[in-house]
């Protein structure tokens, strides 16, 4: 009974769409819809725009989505395994664009710094900032090898509460 009433909101959605578009009260009209077959998932995107040229009507397209759907799904599960198996082994994930300078960290990259994730921005002054005094000049080092290089090594991390975590780490750059 929900995927009758789910399957009315959309017709009505459908219906909606297309008479917006068709009075001109829409530019374009756009849903993304189930049409499961017997053997596999299927999903499809509903696109309406107006026929334009002065001319009444509309151009009404339905796109076949289910590959796209499918790697959307399995990345978003690889994505979660990735996370429980850095969780799991206690390590974290970092990469570094140097030709932009843009940093990405996981989550438990995060969380092994002592960082909240929504707090702080992935960045080498974020890192500078948390690295042991005694240690700053050896990571700073260790930014200008030549970037074939595998770096492996040991930092002290300084948490807010004054507690030091050793942090080893092994890079391939």
């Amino acid at each position: 009974e929900d995927q009758i009433s789910d399957a009315r909101k959309r017709l009505q959605a459908v219906f909606d769409g297309i008479r917006a578009v068709l009075e001109g009260k829409a530019g374009r009209f756009s849903l993304e819809y189930p049409c499961h077959a017997p053997d596999r998932q299927r999903w499809f995107v509903l696109n309406v725009t107006p026929l334009g040229g002065g001319h009444d009507g509309a151009v009404v397209s339905h796109t076949d989505i289910s590959a796209s759907r499918q790697m959307s799904e399995a990345l978003r599960t690889a994505h979660g395994q990735l996370a429980r198996a850095q969780h799991s082994a206690g390590v974290g994930i970092w990469d570094w664009d140097m030709v932009t300078g843009k940093m990405a960290w996981s989550v438990e990259f995060f969380r092994l710094l002592g960082l909240d994730p929504a707090a702080a921005e992935p960045s080498f002054e974020t890192w500078r900032g948390i690295v042991h005094g005694d240690d700053i000049g050896v990571t700073e080092q260790g930014v200008g090898v030549d970037i074939h290089l595998r770096i492996e090594g040991q930092d002290r991390i300084v948490l807010g509460d004054d507690q030091r975590v050793d942090l080893d780490q092994r890079t391939i750059v």
